[in-house]
């Protein structure tokens, strides 16, 4: 279970690291040699990407690298929690 939540971080942080750069390399092409219309859909596609594009989880929480060990760390120490909970002498 935790390999396939890894796998959604992960490919997560890949999208929007991709979609950061994404708006650089539309900027960076030859537009202004570019007719009209392609000019105008690379401002639509820079415009759109301002926000960069990511994977959420109900729309709370996007699925990052981060994200994941922040889950991780949080799980571990609820376990270690629990875990010594149980231990405890009655």
């Amino acid at each position: 279970m935790f390999y396939q939540l890894f796998l959604y971080c992960w490919f997560g942080g890949e999208l929007l690291l991709e979609s950061e750069k994404l708006q650089l390399s539309a900027y960076s092409c030859a537009w202004p040699d570019a007719g009209a219309g392609v000019q105008r859909s690379l401002r639509i596609v820079m415009c759109r990407l301002q926000s960069p594009v990511k994977l959420t989880a109900c729309r709370l929480y996007a699925l990052t690298r981060e994200t994941f060990l922040l889950l991780m760390n949080g799980s571990y120490s609820y376990f270690a929690l629990l875990h010594r909970m149980n231990q405890a002498p009655a």
